[in-house]
């Protein structure tokens, strides 16, 4: 797993955030080992029983490209979110908002930041008009936690989208390849909701603008 250690002076929602962001990577990782082994099972019944469809070579595909991807967890994030909103990855794992080198970030992704994000530019100035320099560095520091809680539960959503396509290839679920898709798409967006955030907001500008 790319990153330094954990920091240790972490606590609260913020510590279980990156401990359930750091535990559901792991289990991924282990969840593509099952698939991959699920898929191995099928290509042998495959071979020697081609015409039963629960078994057919599309779905041992889809099941070995699921295991590769929960395997490289970290690129598969990065190559949806830079499809998606032209960014890779990152997930900040220091509670100090200012060591933004301690971080999960395979692809040098845009680490969010609080302090110094687009998103909080009005708030920010906002509060430092008011002269509320105390209060607004509380409430950024929040915001950087809020954001590390998203993305671990979004992390568990995309595992989930991708485990999801075992069930549907092996024809044992109630599930659809779109609904998977979506939740992979979604769960993506979430990842990297600081720069999805800025993709709706300049939406929203362009489209008032007009």
């Amino acid at each position: 797993m790319e990153g330094s250690e954990i920091t240790s002076n972490l606590t609260g929602v913020e510590a279980i955030a990156v401990n359930l962001y750091t535990l559901s990577h792991y289990v991924g990782i282990f969840l593509g080992s099952i698939m991959f082994l699920v898929g191995i099972k099928m290509l042998i019944t495959y071979s020697k029983n081609p015409n039963d469809p629960r078994n057919s070579l599309g779905g041992v595909l889809i099941i070995f490209i699921g295991a590769s991807m929960l395997w490289s967890l970290q690129s598969s994030i990065s190559l949806v979110t830079n499809t998606l909103t032209n960014n890779n990855h990152c997930f900040v794992l220091s509670k100090d908002s200012e060591d933004m080198s301690n971080n999960i970030n395979k692809h040098n992704g845009e680490c969010f930041n609080a302090k110094n994000s687009e998103i909080t530019a009005e708030l920010r100035a906002d509060f430092e008009d008011k002269g509320r320099g105390e209060a607004l560095g509380e409430l950024l520091a929040k915001i950087n936690v809020y954001m590390k809680v998203l993305q671990a539960i979004a992390l568990v959503y995309f595992i989930k989208g991708i485990f999801l396509l075992q069930s549907i290839a092996k024809g044992t679920g109630n599930a659809t390849y779109g609904q998977a898709l979506i939740m992979i798409i979604a769960a993506s967006l979430i990842l990297d909701l600081p720069n999805t955030l800025e993709m709706l907001i300049n939406t929203v500008k362009q489209a008032t603008a007009l």
